[in-house]
């Protein structure tokens, strides 16, 4: 997938999220004219400190920062996305276990819960409310089902008018789980599956369940878009507060932009090799009902946490009606792997529960 194309999908998306994702606010607080606007700058490298890293303003508002997060050291002692290196010397004059002038219980420079500048720590989003577990050791198939994914913010079209959020999802007898999503004839129309992961893999086996309507459908990956990107957790919310998106769904732009420096660990991709090469799929004259399996590839790469899976139409081929696009129904995706996975999604997920991923008997 190009630059150009990827771009270009940036700017479509662009237009259904709000202009403050891509406009920053005026200046104001008796600083600037707020007639002006003025778009804050920030250094494609890190700053940080012993505890945390953040992008530093480069423009005149030194004050101003972004990105603050904790150091992620993965077990070892360099920072996995500033490389801040931390010591295993303890100097006296910072450990307050050798300086007799600190009180670790009362000083609030020490104190977590009484220091005002220190972030509380990361919520643990990857729990065991998410995995659903197979025999370790052996490999197993997990099915994610694309009716309990978030459509909230999304808005689609059909043969003869377009639908928004959970009225794209539709029945269907044959299709896995009872249900499947359609509505995705529109350029940048997506499903996202948020699939968490216990360990790092570059070997699962991705596989789309689909099908078409109307029209016979050809797909390949410059008009079908695959694409896989880390989520920080600090964008999510875990089960106990009612499994919500957060921010990783309003800015879901951000995740598209290869030019973005404030990516997670590791940069999303596009699945540009398919092994399937082209989806086709013979659909003139029905509805949709005949799901098939289509084989993406059997080098998919997920990290340890949250990934997104996305399926985006990529193309403005319409077949008619008031399609606006090529587009499959989406049924649901399978992976298979060694790793335990699961999929963060929230608790009320239109009344399927834990259903929304489990193991292929």
């Amino acid at each position: 997938m190009n630059k150009i194309i990827k771009r270009t999908l940036c700017m479509g998306m662009a237009l259904s999220l709000t202009a403050c994702l891509i406009f920053p606010a005026a200046c104001d607080g008796g600083k600037n004219d707020v007639s002006q606007t003025h778009e804050h700058t920030y250094a494609a490298t890190w700053s940080f400190d012993e505890t945390h890293h953040w992008k530093a303003a480069t423009c005149d508002h030194k004050e101003l920062f972004k990105d603050k997060a904790a150091h992620i050291f993965n077990g070892g002692n360099t920072c996995s996305v500033c490389s801040y290196t931390k010591s295993d010397d303890k100097d006296p004059d910072t450990d307050p276990s050798t300086d007799p002038d600190k009180d670790p219980d009362t000083d609030p420079d020490t104190d977590p819960d009484t220091d005002p500048d220190k972030d509380p720590e990361p919520k643990d989003f990857l729990g065991s409310e998410w995995i659903v577990s197979h025999a370790e050791g052996a490999s197993a198939t997990y099915v994610f089902e694309a009716e309990c994914t978030n459509l909230g913010n999304k808005d689609g079209e059909g043969w003869s008018g377009g639908q928004s959020g959970d009225a794209m999802v539709v029945s269907c007898g044959t299709a896995s789980h009872g249900a499947a999503v359609s509505y995705l004839y529109l350029y940048g129309a997506s499903v996202n599956f948020l699939v968490v992961s216990d360990r790092d893999v570059q070997d699962a086996t991705l596989v789309l369940v689909l099908d078409a309507e109307r029209f016979d459908l050809e797909l390949d990956s410059e008009s079908y878009g695959i694409r896989v990107d880390p989520v920080s957790e600090l964008d999510l919310l875990p089960a106990a507060e009612g499994g919500a998106w957060g921010a990783w769904d309003e800015n879901f732009l951000n995740f598209y932009d290869d030019d973005n420096p404030d990516g997670a660990p590791f940069e999303g991709y596009w699945i540009n090799r398919w092994t399937c090469e082209t989806i086709s799929i013979d659909a003139t004259g029905r509805n949709f009902g005949q799901f098939g399996e289509f084989v993406i590839t059997a080098h998919l790469r997920l990290k340890k946490g949250v990934n997104s899976i996305s399926l985006i139409t990529l193309n403005n081929d319409s077949p008619g009606g008031t399609m606006r696009a090529k587009a499959p129904v989406v049924d649901c995706i399978k992976i298979t792997t060694t790793a335990q996975l699961g999929m963060y999604m929230p608790v009320d997920n239109r009344g399927y529960g834990d259903d929304g991923v489990r193991i292929e008997e």
